[in-house]
């Protein structure tokens, strides 16, 4: 007779009790419950189903020794990471394989490897830190009875902006988009009985001066949010004339109109790639912050901001996505280099540093979260491959593909000559540039940069934003 599997289960609440009734029924001649343990006082002693609480997360090393089971079944829905870390550490320790429910038998006794059925990754499981909690009060006066746009309202930061603006009351809130799917799926995803007449929802290219120049005149915007823009690193590297359109031009022309049109805020989206940039996605991001710095200058009753991300968890086109599609796939998991790091933030906190940052609503600043420290890449593809199941060791390939162009190995968050100031709250930093002087050339260097784009001189693009980006070097990638 085969040897069953003993299996501790952590947690004696619902999740527990599921975990038990499903462990029971299927085939329970394979596996034996020694017991629960779990951290609730009043529940040391209990029995479920004659199967006893025989202590906390804490005596798991302990319990290990004593009872010898070979399994830690987490049955802990709403755990916090840094529960599930401690108690997954422990099991290294002790030596015993650590799974999180539900699917729990069919992970155990290796029958089937369905993903679907375990808990989605949550940021706290794989990034060092909890999320941070601010307070959304702190952000309604300025939008309370506003007119709102938001630009690429269909993307992961534009939908979670316009999700966190719709509940703060304004007025109206115009959605700007171009991909009509993607404002499809927005329009379905957000309460519409509750909304239908606070959003208005458009199909239009922010490139197109004319139709954005209708649009503030129709709806006297009181604040923009601009989270439209280009991302991906390798595409922008092939087609740096789309980064300068889409990016660079679009932006442009949205800052110009603003100001035109007297609007009172604008906040538009950067990254941590625009730090001593080494691809042209980083490089035209930090032109765009220029701009804002110089618009700024030259503004009299518009207030622009900039805020600068690292990567956002989960969200269209991120690591964790293709992981967890590679993971389901049963592998191979593809990295570009084991030492890659990168700053990460929930969506819903990128979206409120957005908001936040209006809420200062200082001049020309660029904005940045305090994200803790920076998190390998390769961890985080390990550690998804525990929480589904798989030991990242024996049970799944991991294939080093070498880091593409433009690519770094660590991000940053400061460039030279730039100065970290404090602001009121305490998760937001404000950055200043003191070594940068007003731009006299800017609408020549634009014009110059829309010429070389209409052509696709792409040589000439380079060349430009090297000049009026010094730090921007190509060259200097680490895959080179």
């Amino acid at each position: 007779m085969p040897k069953k599997t003993r299996v501790l289960i952590a947690g004696a609440g619902d999740g527990g009790k599921y975990a038990l009734q499903e462990l029971k029924s299927r085939h329970s001649e394979k596996v034996e419950i020694v017991g629960f343990v779990d951290d609730s006082a009043a529940l040391q002693g209990y029995k479920i189903e004659n199967v006893k609480v025989i202590g906390t997360t804490f005596d798991i090393e302990r319990l290990a020794s004593e009872l010898g089971f070979d399994d830690v079944v987490i049955a802990m829905p709403s755990a916090h990471g840094a529960v599930v870390k401690r108690i997954r550490n422990m099991c290294e320790t002790a030596g015993v394989e650590c799974r999180i429910l539900p699917g729990v038998y069919d992970i155990l006794t290796g029958e089937s490897r369905v993903t679907s059925s375990i808990r989605e990754v949550r940021f706290e499981d794989l990034v060092k830190r909890d999320p941070i909690k601010t307070n959304r009060n702190e952000v309604v006066s300025y939008l309370q009875g506003a007119v709102v746009f938001v630009t690429g309202a269909a993307g992961s930061i534009g939908s979670e902006i316009v999700d966190q603006v719709a509940h703060l009351k304004p007025r109206t809130l115009v959605l700007i988009d171009r991909s009509e799917n993607g404002m499809a799926e927005l329009l379905w995803n957000l309460e519409m009985d509750e909304l239908r007449n606070l959003v208005v929802p458009v199909i239009a290219d922010l490139q197109d001066e004319k139709r954005i120049d209708d649009l503030f005149s129709e709806y006297s915007p009181d604040v923009v949010f601009h989270a439209a823009a280009f991302k991906h690193v390798n595409f922008m590297e092939m087609y740096p004339e789309e980064s300068v359109k889409n990016n660079i031009l679009a932006s442009d022309c949205l800052f110009r109109i603003a100001l035109e049109h007297k609007t009172k805020r604008l906040i538009t989206i950067s990254t941590d790639k625009a730090v001593n940039p080494t691809c042209v996605m980083g490089a035209s991001k930090r032109f765009v912050e220029l701009l804002m710095e110089e618009y700024a200058r030259r503004s009299k009753y518009t207030k622009l901001s900039a805020v600068r991300f690292g990567n956002v968890f989960d969200s269209e086109g991120s690591v964790v996505r293709l992981f967890r599609k590679q993971i389901e796939n049963g592998g191979p998991i593809t990295i570009t280099h084991p030492e890659v790091e990168r700053f990460f933030m929930s969506v819903s906190e990128a979206a409120h540093l957005v908001i936040q940052a209006g809420a200062l609503s200082q001049n020309g600043a660029i904005y940045v979260l305090k994200m803790g420290d920076q998190v390998k890449i390769l961890d985080i593809a390990q550690e998804m491959c525990r929480i589904y199941g798989y030991d990242p060791d024996h049970q799944i390939q991991f294939v080093i593909t070498g880091l593409k162009n433009g690519e770094k190995l660590s991000e940053e968050l400061i460039g030279s000559g730039e100065v970290i100031e404090s602001t009121s709250s305490e998760y937001i930093l404000k950055i200043t540039n003191k070594r940068r002087s007003n731009w006299t050339d800017m609408e020549s260097d634009i014009q110059a940069l829309a010429k070389y784009a209409e052509c696709s001189d792409r040589t000439s693009i380079i060349t430009m934003l090297k000049k009026i980006i010094p730090e921007y070097n190509p060259a200097a990638n680490d895959s080179c």
